[in-house]
């Protein structure tokens, strides 16, 4: 759905770039949020004794920073102690 969103911004001529950056903005949220659930994920089922959730915080923040009304984000860091606090 949000790359036919894409799609059409970018083959539309009368779309402002407000709405382009709004769409855009969308979509680099949810791949940072992704990115950083895939991740965390890597990292929660590794073999490894510590557990490091750095780089998956680091796409979390930047989706936070990117659209901080959205509380996705913010819940996905919130996973990320809970699951390295019950190992």
């Amino acid at each position: 759905m949000l790359l036919q969103q894409l799609e059409t911004i970018a083959a539309a001529t009368e779309v402002t770039d407000t709405a382009k950056m709004e769409v855009l903005m969308k979509f680099v949220y949810k791949c940072s949020v992704y990115i950083g659930d895939l991740l965390r994920y890597k990292e929660l089922y590794s073999t490894k004794e510590k557990k490091d959730y750095g780089e998956s915080l680091k796409h979390y923040e930047r989706a936070a920073i990117l659209m901080p009304d959205v509380g996705n984000a913010q819940n996905q860091v919130r996973s990320s102690y809970s699951a390295d606090l019950s190992l």
